[in-house]
Order: structure tokens, then C-alpha cells, then sequence
């Protein structure tokens, strides 16, 4: 025990000495405004257990995303997932077993518009890659994100994600315009916590199915409201774990909604290079 102290505080006094390049997405939501070095690999790496109010059980590693830096203000993201649903309290509602899958995986850019000592403003786009099994359950969507972050001070600062999710069948057309706002303290180099909320609204247009002149009808859902908990710490500067506990908050008060009674996520961040 008394090495591991040892080693903590070796790390706290020399931190200062070593270069900061990690420049991580985690542990929030929101995604992180500021773009990776040019040249450098970053891997974060999650696995998230959601617990749907239904009793569904999912274990969600895709979170996992490497990012490569094109250019000084251009990165390029990968994001690979796959997923595990319990479905054994709704197995005979949904007729789906449990077992693994793959889920959407995405090709984004994002791009840094400024980088001052106190500002940060990027957008970043995102396109989902077809997969065999996510054709199954969900068809492919994108967004696009607008990402913002202020500095208050040399320990606080606020984050914002105005984001527009886009999704097309046949016949319904799905967009989701939510909104991310964060609050971070950063008391020392190696350690920072955050408290985070947001909320979304779905409009949704169902072709032929209406009984107006042009067979359409639309619709209007609140979204739901989320908080999210997470505390991050950095080993060494090249490596990060976090961890984080988000809740959702029934907005519509429809008893046959469907929402995430909780989030539990753990993981880690690494710069390869």
C-alpha cells in the first residue's frame, strides 16, 4: 500500500514536468471541442451498462473510438461498436434472445474553428457505416455537432453540444435536435470531475400512413432529460481512466415509454503516439 502512495505522489509532483498531449473525449457525453495533436493516434476504449425501464439489461462496449489528427485543427474519427442485450425479463414481448452483436459503427471529422487561452469552438460531423446486424434494428443515421467550451477560470469550465441527428426509412423520417451543457473543474492536471445535463426533442414524419391530402402526418416528442456524473484521472499523461453515472428523467409521463433508468461507464484513454 505504501508504494502505491508513494507512486501517487511521485506522479502528482512530477506532472507539471511532463507534456499534456492527450486530448480525450471522455468521460462526458458532450465529446470534447478540442482536436488531437496532427500526427498523433488517441484510443478510448468504454463499456457502459444501461438499464432500460423495461428491465432490459445492455452491456455497450462502443464507446470505442480512435481519433487521428490530419491536419493541426482536422481529426479524423473512427468509432467501432458492438453490444450485449439481456433480454430475458422482454424476451417475449421483443422475440429477441441475448446474445452479442454489432452495433453502428462511424466515420466523423472534426473540425477546430478556434483555440484561444479561454475559447474553443469546433464542429464535428458523424456518419454511421452499415453493418450486417445494426441493419437490423436501426438503419444507418448521421449528425452533425457544434461544440463549444469557455473557460471561467484556471480551474472551471463550461461545455456546450448543440447536435442534429438525422435517420431515414421507408416510410418514417426521424430528426433529434438535442442540447449538452457541462460544468468541469480541473483542481490539478491529473484530476478532474464533471457534472452534465441535456436534453432532446424528436420530430418524426411518417409517410402513407397519414390521413391528410399529402399521406403524411407529423409528430412532436419531448425528449428526455439526462444527468451525468464522471470523474476522470490521469496516470501518467498519456493515459486516463474515468468513470461516470448518468440517469434519465421521463419527461413525457408516457408509461409506455421507453428510457435508460441508469448508465454506469468505466474506461480509459491512451495516446499512441
Amino acid at each position: 500500500m505504501r508504494y502505491i502512495i508513494l507512486a501517487l505522489l511521485f506522479i502528482m509532483i512530477t506532472y507539471d514536468l511532463l507534456p499534456y498531449d492527450l486530448v480525450s473525449d471522455r468521460p462526458g457525453f458532450y465529446n470534447n471541442p478540442q482536436t488531437v495533436d496532427k500526427g498523433s493516434i488517441t484510443a478510448e476504449f468504454g463499456l457502459q451498462f444501461i438499464r432500460i425501464n423495461n428491465g432490459v439489461m445492455t452491456i455497450d462496449p462502443s464507446l470505442n473510438t480512435l481519433k487521428y489528427g490530419f491536419t493541426e485543427n482536422v481529426e479524423i474519427r473512427l468509432g467501432i461498436g458492438a453490444s450485449y442485450t439481456d433480454n430475458q425479463n422482454f424476451q417475449k414481448e421483443i422475440n429477441s434472445p441475448s446474445d452479442w452483436r454489432q452495433n453502428l459503427s462511424s466515420l466523423g471529422l472534426k473540425l477546430n474553428f478556434i483555440e484561444d487561452k479561454d475559447n474553443i469552438l469546433s464542429s464535428e460531423i458523424s456518419l454511421t457505416l452499415p453493418t450486417i446486424n445494426s441493419l437490423e434494428s436501426l438503419p444507418p443515421f448521421s449528425n452533425i455537432s457544434l461544440l463549444y467550451n469557455r473557460k471561467l477560470n484556471n480551474e472551471f469550465a463550461i461545455s456546450t453540444n448543440l447536435r442534429y441527428t438525422f435517420l431515414d426509412t421507408d416510410h418514417i423520417d426521424t430528426d433529434i435536435i438535442d442540447f449538452h451543457l457541462a460544468l468541469e473543474h480541473t483542481p490539478a492536471e491529473y484530476l478532474g470531475w464533471l457534472i452534465e445535463s441535456w436534453t432532446n426533442i424528436t420530430f418524426q414524419t411518417f409517410y402513407g400512413l397519414g390521413n391528410d391530402d399529402n399521406g403524411f402526418t407529423d409528430s412532436k416528442q419531448p425528449g428526455f432529460t439526462g444527468i451525468n456524473l464522471a470523474l476522470w484521472f490521469r496516470v501518467i499523461p498519456e493515459l486516463q481512466f474515468d468513470l461516470q453515472y448518468a440517469t434519465f428523467l421521463d419527461t413525457d409521463n408516457d408509461p409506455n415509454s421507453l428510457y435508460s433508468d441508469f448508465i454506469i461507464n468505466f474506461g480509459c484513454s491512451f495516446l499512441l503516439n
